[in-house]
């Protein structure tokens, strides 16, 4: 039987590759919303029930129709003081800025020059993922 640390450098590669791969679709995205069309939203729902999901959702006008949206950023938000810091700005019936997607007015950020959170989930899942690249191997009954 394997001792538990053999399966370290697995974790490594399994939780490296799921925040490279978060880091690549936040990145992006913040990227790309930093082009996308201010609209005046009100907020209407405040919550901070869990350090992952912080929760406020904002209603916005775009070419005369209704949308409603949830996303304050690209990135998540991993301590619960985080989540209290980043929802603490919002409270139901407040007046905001929403950043719509002008191409797909369904999508749209409260905050969209965050590139700080996606570039560490990026830095994170590599330096994980660099752990399963420099473990040893060992292949019993192969010669590689």
């Amino acid at each position: 039987m394997k001792h538990p640390r053999a399966y370290l450098p697995y974790l490594g590669l399994i939780l490296g590759s799921v925040l490279v791969g978060l880091g690549i679709i936040n990145l992006s995205g913040s990227i790309a919303s930093s082009s996308w069309v201010p609209e005046d939203a009100v907020i209407t729902r405040v919550t901070a029930d869990s350090a992952s999901s912080p929760w406020v959702e904002y209603r916005y006008i775009r070419q005369d129709r209704e949308y409603t949206s949830d996303r304050i950023r690209f990135g998540f938000t991993t301590s619960p003081s985080s989540v209290r810091k980043l929802v603490a700005g919002y409270a139901v019936g407040d007046s905001v800025i929403a950043y719509v997607d002008p191409r797909n007015p369904e999508r749209a950020v409260l905050q969209h020059n965050g590139l700080l959170i996606p570039v560490a989930e990026l830095i994170v899942g590599f330096v994980l993922l660099s752990f399963w690249l420099k473990a040893p191997r060992r292949h019993e009954g192969h010669k590689w």
